[in-house]
């Protein structure tokens, strides 16, 4: 008979209740699991530190009950790293063999450890670019992961070593002290391997127990974490790499919601236009667009500009004067008040306004193999209208893994990276000036051609930290002092502002400024303010002299209304499989429009002045009066709880069928079999 040997006891008549005492293996997981839980305690500490003043309704009380919800997450992720290291670590070997499991398998629960918090850690860093906790955003490290740490110690020289260092010597001393379980006391226990295999149960038990967040009805969810009435508050209270792992959990079939063809037919009904025939029901969205003509002779220019916020633009009620040139454009062209970003990253809004669909939640389309479905985009559609077809790009193609996006979706020439310039420029860490930028779209405008042109302006300085002092000066020095609330953003946007002073001032010098159609909007905001409305509120402006008279709507609408905007400004005739509408044409309805919001793990439904959240579980949404209470602090889901239901059904539908049509490659053929036109159903 084997008997092995336990350091637990200290003599070979150990006392029964000794025989209860957890084995060497799960002391040390124990250990492992108490660690877990405290670093993401002390990132929440970090959570606030960097970010607290943001919060609307700040108070102890909030701040310490949201300590004691997120550790319900906190333990949830904790257990789950930790799951696969139970089984293995009370395997029941003989002393010897559990010591060697033992010094092989804490190692790699040390490195888990020590990646867990450096994911936490990053999170909070990256919250003030996103306003969201983690989901994908880890798995982007490995192709932009470079780029992405220049950025960061660019932006934290001093913080993000010193929070390295702080992690290092963290995980280094548990691993000091998980050290000492791996020396044997050279004495036999009674039953050790039944211990041994009893407290692994036992401690899986528990584990399920924890990563289900207690044991209630309703597993935990992300929906669990909004108990207060300030957003940053139930922020904090998310555990990063919680969320992060629950992105891949993921499973696009448990979100078919709604019957399929019911929520179909909702969103054909809700995007088509009474002009419109849809085409194939194979291509449920594909449709014919009944313009006067077949081209156009006008020149489109697209300028998305990088994190460009409504909220900071006085043409959108900013008081500071850091836009005056966006706000004479603004007030000589067609403005929407109440215009949204389907997303909350590049990926997201380019992709949502040039090909017209929805944002999804987990990887942007632009990052996955869905990319190579066959859509209709915007490039494409004037590009098969006569158009020459151009993008200018002044940033790293690898963070919105455009490059291929963009060839295969009808723009002709790309310019970025070496940007062509006499003399010669140099980029900054995220990309060129905006200025050298501007100047290269007016050289592609103005030089000779036989074709109209389309022309997208992605422009990069507001992804910037702090305004470096040569462009300020360029732009007249200084214009908002340090004393002034979020004064790095404000000048970033004063000099960018310049840049499209600078590039109008010039166009209408030329003869292509009065047959061009000026389209200006954002990729997404700047995440300053995290509640829902103004993290997700971004500009949309038509400036078209002589062609548009001067106009500002409240109608709400999105970036997934651009495409099908710019095709009526034109009044083309021509096929589209978009999910948004002409934006002109449902304000002049005086409807009060819609916009379908991805929120990284949740999504959202804005119609008139109420916003919605949808945490796609069993809890009940959230619901706001934007108008009435724009820092949202009131919920009046259940005061409104049909609008709430109906609201909810709306954001469910389209991205239900958003999903779909993706997954099966639907959303517009390679060419018509016939050109038999559906009627709508």
């Amino acid at each position: 008979m084997v008997v092995l040997t336990d350091n637990n006891s200290s003599s070979p008549k150990a006392p029964r209740r000794r025989m209860l005492w957890p084995p060497t293996s799960t002391r040390s997981t124990l250990l492992l699991f108490c660690a877990l839980v405290a670093a993401f305690m002390l990132t929440r500490v970090l959570f606030y530190l960097l970010h607290g003043d943001l919060a609307v309704r700040m108070s102890t009380s909030k701040m310490l009950y949201s300590f004691l919800v997120g550790m319900r997450f906190d333990i949830s992720t904790a257990a789950l790293l930790l799951l696969p290291w139970i089984p293995l670590m009370h395997l029941p070997f003989k002393d010897a063999g559990g010591e060697i499991l033992r010094r092989i398998l804490t190692p790699g629960m040390i490195l888990v450890g020590a990646a867990a918090s450096l994911i936490a850690i990053s999170d909070c860093l990256y919250y003030a670019h996103s306003a969201k906790r983690f989901s994908y955003e880890p798995l982007l490290l490995f192709q932009i992961g470079g780029k992405l740490m220049e950025f960061t110690f660019g932006e934290h020289p001093i913080l993000v070593p010193f929070l390295i260092t702080c992690v290092l010597v963290y995980w280094g001393f548990i691993w000091h002290l998980t050290r000492r379980s791996f020396m044997p006391a050279g004495r036999s226990a009674p039953y050790a391997r039944v211990r041994i295999v009893l407290w692994g149960v036992l401690l899986l038990g528990f584990s399920v127990i924890g990563i289900r967040g207690g044991l209630q009805s309703s597993v935990l969810g992300i929906g669990n974490a909004y108990f207060s009435d300030d957003i940053v508050i139930n922020h904090a209270t998310l555990n990063p790499v919680y969320t992060f792992v629950q992105s891949f959990s993921d499973d696009r079939a448990d979100l078919e919601l709604i019957a399929p063809q019911k929520a179909l037919t909702a969103v054909r009904s809700a995007v088509v236009e009474p002009e419109e025939k849809f085409m194939d029901e194979r291509y449920p969205l594909a449709r014919k667009f009944r313009g006067g003509r077949a081209t156009s002779s006008q020149n489109v220019v697209l300028i998305i500009a990088e994190s460009l916020t409504a909220e900071f633009m006085g043409a959108y009620g900013d008081p500071q004067g850091a836009t005056p040139n966006l706000d004479q454009v603004a007030s000589q062209g067609v403005l929407f008040e109440r215009f949204f970003s389907s997303g909350s990253r590049s990926s997201h809004g380019v992709f949502a306004t040039l090909f017209s669909v929805p944002a999804q939640t987990g990887s942007p389309v632009m990052h996955t193999t869905l990319i190579l479905n066959n859509f209709r985009s915007l490039a494409q559609i004037l590009k098969d209208s006569g158009y020459e077809t151009i993008f200018i790009y002044g940033g790293i193609y690898e963070f919105t893994n455009a490059y291929g996006v963009l060839k295969n979706s009808g723009f002709e020439k790309i310019i970025a990276d070496p940007l062509p310039s006499d003399p010669p420029v140099k980029p900054r860490a995220w990309g060129y000036d905006d200025e050298y930028m501007f100047a290269r779209l007016h050289h592609e405008l103005k030089r000779p051609g036989d074709k109209p042109r389309f022309a997208v302006l992605f422009t990069q300085n507001l992804h910037g930290h702090e305004a470096p002092e040569d462009l300020l000066q360029k732009a007249g020095g200084v214009k908002v002092s340090r004393e002034t609330r979020h004064h790095s953003y404000y000048n970033l946007i004063y000099y960018t502002d310049w840049c499209f002073g600078q590039f109008f001032a010039e166009a209408k010098q030329q003869p292509y400024f009065t047959n061009t159609v000026f389209a200006i909007t954002a990729d997404h905001t700047r995440h300053i303010n995290p509640n829902l409305y103004e993290n997700y509120h971004i500009p949309f402006i038509i400036y078209a002299p002589g062609m548009l008279s001067p106009a500002r709507y409240a109608t709400v609408g999105s970036q997934l209304d651009i495409l099908p905007t710019i095709l009526g400004v034109l009044n083309l005739e021509t096929e589209h499989a978009s999910f948004g509408r002409d934006l002109i044409r449902v304000a002049s309805r005086r409807e009060s429009g819609f916009a379908y919001l991805m929120l990284g793990d949740t999504i959202g439904w804005v119609e008139g002045p109420w916003i919605l959240q949808d945490f796609l579980d069993k809890s009940s949404p959230k619901l706001y009066d934007y108008v009435a209470n724009p820092a949202l602090t009131q919920d009046h889901a259940a005061r409104h709880s049909e609008l709430a239901l109906e609201m909810r059904r709306k954001a469910r539908i389209f991205m239900q069928v958003s999903r779909r049509l993706l997954d099966e490659n639907r959303i517009f053929p390679l060419t018509f079999a016939d050109g038999r036109e559906q009627p709508v159903k």
